[in-house]
């Protein structure tokens, strides 16, 4: 899939995967969110932000704290929601 630029869009399937982790009962999914947290394409990342927010998962503040930095805005806006979820 090209977007009008002609970049490949190559961050749908990390985005969604992430996205469907909110709704599986897996203790995996925390894991897999975190890894995700680091991913190359801003859309993966903040997804698995907004995710990791959505689920309250404990213990993740140091991973959402660093997604603050992150270079893009959505991201960071991402991570500020949900450090206000898990405290």
């Amino acid at each position: 899939m090209n977007d009008p630029s002609g970049a490949r869009l190559v961050y749908w399937p990390g985005s969604w995967a992430a996205r469907a982790l909110a709704y599986a009962d897996d203790s995996g999914a925390a894991r897999a969110l975190l890894m995700a947290t680091t991913d190359q394409q801003w859309r993966v990342r903040m997804t698995a932000v907004q995710t990791l927010g959505r689920l309250g998962v404990k213990g993740v503040s140091n991973h959402l704290r660093a997604a603050l930095e992150d270079e893009h805005p959505r991201v960071r806006a991402a991570a500020e929601q949900a450090l206000q979820r898990v405290g």
